[in-house]
């Protein structure tokens, strides 16, 4: 019987888009499938798993200096993966998705015949997530399908159910203020949308530390429609019950938007700053995102190149009303004007997985550059076993000029006029050839007799 373990330590959204990878595990024969979580999930991810563990990384790193309670920490966290008595079974493979230092350390300290993703040399999604650190605005594939190159396997997005009768759900916060819109945004939305649909009913959702805000909201709103607040009310499990009665749910890049998504329900996705619908968008086809258009999106989470996140003002609340009434009215007709510096797409599926398809008459994602990136990612393309470099990669000639004239990599790294990778293709190729080398010059000649 084949068993594999996930670690997956990062936040709500990120383990939501993990679940195609546990699909893709189930259907390549895995009977049984464990989890390493950072947080106690939802029902409904615990569910798809034999054996879930949690593991408090805070608690972790306050007592990386005493060894002794650190390993026993570690021990009863890591306990519910136990079958039984004893030491851990191993597992057929362990899949880590989170770049994570401790992560990527308890990979390598539990027991498994194969490792792989993150923190292993030579892995495909490790490979592909250090490139993307270097050219993130390059990239046209989800995170999900970035996950899925460890089995690999083409990621299939399920369907958004029609939008039926039942209260818009409106999702205002985000955990980070930098990642939030401001507050006039949302009293704009609410002011607008109950304007044009006179007695919508409208739910605010919201973690503890939201409530007061939402309150303030509901107090405000509520002369034009029914708007209640629940933040603060709702654990996972409740909430996911709370949007499966949704028309719609309208959130930024948060676990609420992913949970929705995960539910099936339609839902109006709202991205700027350091989010980017290309990668961590809904994995839902029939989405709809509303998005900056900057030259300098997404920007690193932390470092903006602004210095305050202007772009959180770019998105209208008038254009992300206008967009929620159409959704809620069936989606007939022209779509909305984004406004000046948004983008308005719908996401869609293809051969990889989920794209987007732009509502606004703008550029979508290139498929030909889309599908190249994904053979790249899956492995099927390798430097050394090429002599050309095919111009869908989106590659700059040097690698392909160096395998013509019979290069080294360690040559090419030499060679100033070739200079260092251009584009997030060549940067992979440039890992990869480098893991070739790696492997090469670890190899030791016997001594003759």
């Amino acid at each position: 019987m084949k068993r594999a373990l996930i670690i997956q330590l990062a936040r709500l959204g990120d383990l939501l888009q993990t679940l195609p990878l546990c699909e893709a595990l189930r259907g390549a024969g895995f009977r049984e499938l464990d989890l390493v979580a950072g947080f106690r999930p939802w029902a409904g991810i615990r569910e798809r798993f034999d054996r879930v563990a949690v593991l408090d990384t805070r608690e972790l790193e306050r007592l990386v200096y005493e060894p002794e309670r650190f390993l026993g920490h570690l021990r009863e966290a890591l306990r519910p993966l136990k079958s039984g008595v004893g030491a851990f079974p191993p597992w057929d493979r362990v899949l880590c998705v989170n770049e994570a230092l401790p992560a990527q350390a308890l990979a390598s300290l539990l027991p498994a015949v194969e490792r792989c993703g993150a923190g292993v040399r030579g892995d495909s999604y490790a490979r592909w997530m250090n490139s993307l650190v270097r050219f993130r605005r390059e990239n046209l594939l989800h995170l999900s399908e970035a996950m899925l190159a460890l089995e690999p396997e083409a990621a299939t997005a399920p369907g958004a159910r029609k939008s039926r009768d039942g209260p818009l759900v409106i999702h205002p916060g985000s955990g980070d203020p930098a990642r939030s819109l401001p507050a006039g945004f949302w009293e704009g939305l609410l002011d607008e949308t109950t304007q044009r649909l006179p007695g919508l009913s409208v739910l605010l959702t919201g973690s503890g530390s939201e409530a007061e805000f939402c309150r303030k909201l509901a107090r405000r709103a509520g002369r034009g429609g029914s708007v209640v607040s629940l933040a603060g009310e709702t654990d996972l499990d409740r909430l996911a019950e709370v949007f499966d009665g949704a028309a719609l749910v309208v959130a930024q890049d948060t676990g609420a938007l992913h949970l929705a998504s995960f539910r099936c329900v339609p839902v109006l996705g709202l991205y700027h700053g350091s989010a980017s619908a290309v990668e961590t968008g809904p994995f839902l086809d029939g989405a709809v995102v509303l998005q900056i258009d900057a030259a300098c999106h997404p920007c690193f989470e932390g470092y903006p190149e602004c210095g305050d996140y202007d772009c959180r003002t770019w998105i209208r609340a008038d254009a992300a009303a206008q967009t929620a009434v159409w959704i809620l009215e069936g989606a007939v007709g022209p779509p909305p004007d984004p406004g000046r510096g948004c983008r308005l797409f719908r996401s869609t599926t293809d051969a990889v997985g989920i794209t987007l398809a732009a509502l606004d008459g703008g550029a979508a994602p290139d498929p030909e550059l889309r599908a190249g990136q994904w053979e790249l990612l899956r492995g099927a393309l390798r430097t050394e076993e090429r002599a050309e470099i095919e111009p869908a990669l989106g590659e700059s000639r040097g690698i392909a000029d160096a395998r013509i004239r019979g290069l080294t990599h360690a040559a090419w790294v030499r060679r100033a006029d070739l200079g260092p990778p251009g584009t997030i293709a060549e940067h992979w190729h440039w890992q990869t050839a480098g893991d070739v080398l790696g492997r090469e010059e670890q190899r030791v000649e016997p001594c003759g007799a």
